[in-house]
């Protein structure tokens, strides 16, 4: 592309950002909330330490998913996602065992 076409190329995009940024800045700008704070410390681990901690018996696979079940029902409202946490999900379990 020719340079003298870069320079109007560019600047227009940036005006377009900065209409859009604005916009929906404007638009979202009520609807923001934070997350609620963290409940658990088991949250704050990386997955290799949740695994070693359940590897251990520190912590069962079970305790581990119903603290991020939990979790996933706290931030919902503020994400606005689909979540399915399978209320069954615990009862079938110990069915099979």
């Amino acid at each position: 592309m020719n340079s003298y076409l870069l320079v109007p190329l560019r600047l227009l995009r940036l005006l377009l950002d900065l209409a859009t940024d604005l916009l929906f800045g404007a638009w979202l700008s009520g609807s923001h909330r934070p997350p609620p704070p963290v409940s658990d410390v088991l949250l704050l681990d990386s997955a290799t330490a949740l695994a070693d901690k359940i590897r251990t018996g520190r912590v069962s696979s079970r305790q581990a998913v119903e603290v991020y079940v939990k979790r996933a029902k706290e931030v919902n409202p503020v994400l606005n996602c689909y979540v399915d946490t399978r209320r069954d999900f615990f009862a079938s379990l110990k069915a099979l065992v």
